[in-house]
């Protein structure tokens, strides 16, 4: 590629763009010509240039034109006309990455390395991790475990003195979310409360 074409390119990242999605699959950010022309020439290009300039980075498939959706104004696509017209939207064909997300990436990598290498750790250390992944487990079996006694006790005193009964936590055992087995907090035997589908 041409080196001015890179710094253009450099030039052309500060543009203001929109954030849109391509294929309802990747976000992306789309910028009009108009802007890339005014900040190529805010930057000492004249307009025939700038114009040249966009053509040659679409020529060189470092730049893509795209067209919005109809339907949906939030969804774009890529065009197979590539030539470049000052209203269209654009887009670049590889986002840069930012170093956050680099150091989130290698955060994960090193916590998955030191997983799979848990067998070579130290004994003493492999002993303490053990011990701090297994109390907090133990002890959520123990609370769902009393919280079970404790429900079924309450069942079974509010079944002859209010009946039909009241079951608190009455989808703890249903194959639901974590959350959804706390919500509702009671209900009444053989009610069934409708859950919200999103």
């Amino acid at each position: 590629m041409n080196v001015d074409l890179k710094k253009y390119e450099g030039m052309l990242r500060k543009v203001s763009a929109e954030e849109k999605t391509l294929r309802y699959r990747k976000r992306i950010l789309v910028f009009t010509g108009v802007d890339a022309l005014a900040l190529l020439m805010k930057n000492g290009i004249d307009a025939e240039q700038a114009k040249c300039i966009m053509q040659d980075l679409l020529d060189e498939s470092i730049l893509f034109k795209i067209a919005l959706n109809r339907k949906n104004t939030r969804d774009c696509d890529v065009m197979l006309d590539q030539k470049f017209h000052e209203e269209h939207k654009y887009v670049f064909a590889d986002e840069k990455t930012s170093n956050t997300s680099l150091l989130i990436c290698g955060a994960f990598v090193l916590i998955i390395l030191s997983i799979v290498l848990f067998k070579m750790w130290p004994r003493h250390i492999q002993q303490r991790a053990f011990s701090l992944m297994m109390y907090p487990l133990g002890g959520f079996v123990a609370f769902i475990i009393v919280i079970a006694i404790i429900r079924f006790v309450l069942f079974v005193a509010t079944y002859f003195v209010y009946p039909p009964g009241i079951w608190l936590f009455p989808r703890l055992f249903e194959d639901v979310g974590f959350f959804e087995s706390f919500v509702p907090v009671w209900e009444y035997h053989g009610k069934r409360t409708k859950c919200k589908v999103e």
